[in-house]
């Protein structure tokens, strides 16, 4: 029993100390970019209109392609959870849970 409790003890201590480390370490930038500016020639990003749900042209992505293609997608994420915050109606299962299971697709991709 004691081993469990001492285990408990340590999950919570590690996950307290990973809640504080990941808020306290937090880009503290402005995110002035709009979904405009975030358009880009990246194919990783770019609508993947082919058959079997669309896949990127491989054959135009480089390796450089991936860290900027997951930060356009992360901040245009950020930018579709703005907006379900920032909506001023009574909270509804349609315009919270459902919203926020739509975000966030080009991550997905």
């Amino acid at each position: 029993m004691k081993n469990i409790l001492s285990s408990s003890k340590s999950i919570y201590s590690f996950l307290a100390v990973a809640i504080v480390f990941t808020t306290s370490c937090g880009n503290n930038k402005k995110d002035n970019s709009t979904t405009s500016e975030m358009k880009s020639d990246n194919p990783l990003v770019q609508a993947w209109n082919a058959r079997y749900n669309g896949v990127p042209q491989f054959d135009k992505v480089k390796v450089s392609d991936f860290i900027p293609a997951e930060e356009i997608a992360i901040a245009l994420q950020r930018s579709e959870i703005k907006a379900i915050t920032d909506n001023k109606d009574a909270p509804t299962f349609a315009n919270t849970i459902e919203a926020m299971e739509r975000t966030g697709i080009t991550r997905k991709q």
